[in-house]
């Protein structure tokens, strides 16, 4: 295995960075988000299906992102996966 190039692993460095955003956005909502939920009436039904609509929306954009991955490049399609997540992140709250 060659040595990755400085460009590699500012790539590398870069993706790491996004995922971990993606994952801190995810993972930071769960123990707020029901507190607040029931402040405003919810049940733990409708706050529960708030948290599996996000991730229906992933399961079902995830297949679009990958059809045209090799149409659109890579790149393109990574930057449309974090604009998403950043866009539903912002919208939830």
């Amino acid at each position: 295995m060659r040595e990755f190039t400085r460009r590699q692993w500012l790539t590398v460095v870069v993706i790491s960075v996004a995922d971990f955003c993606n994952a801190i956005c995810v993972a930071l909502q769960a123990p707020f988000f029901p507190q607040e939920a029931e402040k405003k009436g919810c049940t733990a039904t409708e706050y529960g299906l708030v948290f599996g609509v996000f991730e229906l929306a992933v399961f079902i954009i995830s297949p679009f992102y990958g059809a045209h991955l090799n149409k659109l490049g890579p790149k393109l399609v990574f930057n449309a996966g974090i604009l998403t997540t950043s866009t539903c992140a912002i919208l939830f709250g």
